[in-house]
C-alpha cells in the first residue's frame, strides 16, 4: 500500500513541478522582502502584492486547471469546503464541485468564525460564494466583463488560485453582522494571520488565510501593524 501511494505521489509531483517552477513571482528589482500593508479592509495594490508575497514565502503555487485541483484534492492538499447549519455554500458554486475546495487552514478559519457567530447571534448563517479557482476559471471570470477580477499570474495574481482564499457574501447580513465581520477581520489582520478586503460591487468579504493562522503571532515582532481606522473604499479592487 505504501509503495503504491509513493508511486502515485511521485507521479503527481512529476506532473506538478513544471507548472510550479514557472509560477514564482519575479519581484521588481529582485525584491525579497516586503513590509505588511496598512491594516484596513479597503483594498489596495499593496494588499494584492502582500497576498502574493505571502503565497511565495509559504511556497504555494497557482493552480492552472481542474486536473491540478483534483490532483491536490487526492493528495490531501486541498479539502472540501466546510458546510454546517451556520456555514452555507452558494448553490452556484456547488454546481462546480471541483471548485468547492480550500487549504485546511481555511477550514480552521471557518470553524472558528462559525463558533463565534453562533455565540454572538441567534440562529445565524453566513455563506461562502467563492473558494479555490484555477487559471482557466479566473480567465473566464475576467472575460465575462468582471473588471474586479485579478490576473492569473504576476505579483498581483488572484489569491484564489492558491486555495487559501474565500469570499463570504454580505447579502442578507444585518448591519450588526457586517460590523461584526469588519471587527473580526481587522483584529485578525492586526495579528498578521489573514489579509482581507471588503468588496462593495460584489458585496462580499474577500479573505486570504495565512499559514500561521493557528499560531496567532507576529512573524516579525519589530514590524508593528499600521492601522487605518474606519476607512472605507468603494473603488475597484482586483481579486
Amino acid at each position: 500500500m505504501r509503495t503504491i501511494f509513493s508511486r502515485v505521489l511521485f507521479g503527481m509531483l512529476l506532473f506538478w513541478v513544471p507548472a510550479f517552477a514557472d509560477q514564482q513571482v519575479v519581484w521588481p528589482g529582485g525584491k525579497e522582502t516586503m513590509s505588511p500593508p496598512w491594516v484596513e479592509l479597503g483594498g489596495s495594490s499593496e494588499s494584492q502584492l502582500w497576498q502574493n508575497y505571502i503565497a511565495d514565502k509559504e511556497g504555494l503555487f497557482r493552480i492552472q486547471d481542474r486536473k491540478q485541483v483534483l490532483a491536490l484534492e487526492r493528495m490531501g492538499v486541498l479539502v472540501p469546503l466546510l458546510q454546517s447549519k451556520t456555514i452555507k455554500v452558494d448553490s452556484r458554486l456547488r454546481k462546480d464541485p471541483e471548485y468547492c475546495f480550500v487549504l485546511p487552514r481555511v477550514t480552521d478559519f471557518l470553524k472558528d468564525r462559525a463558533a463565534e457567530y453562533k455565540h454572538d447571534f441567534l440562529n445565524p448563517t453566513f455563506q461562502v460564494n467563492s473558494a479555490v479557482r484555477d487559471a482557466v476559471r479566473q480567465k473566464k471570470i475576467r472575460g465575462s466583463g468582471n473588471t474586479n477580477a485579478a490576473d492569473v499570474s504576476g505579483p498581483k495574481a488572484s489569491s484564489h488560485l492558491i486555495g487559501a482564499t474565500i469570499d463570504i457574501t454580505k447579502r442578507k447580513m444585518t448591519k450588526a453582522q457586517i460590523e461584526w465581520w469588519r471587527e473580526k477581520l481587522l483584529d485578525l489582520e492586526c495579528q498578521r494571520v489573514i489579509e482581507a478586503t471588503e468588496e462593495f460591487r460584489q458585496a462580499c468579504f474577500h479573505i486570504m488565510v495565512f499559514g500561521n493562522y493557528k499560531r496567532m503571532y507576529f512573524d516579525d515582532p519589530v514590524e508593528q501593524p499600521r492601522i487605518v481606522v474606519g476607512r472605507k473604499h468603494k473603488g475597484k479592487h482586483r481579486r
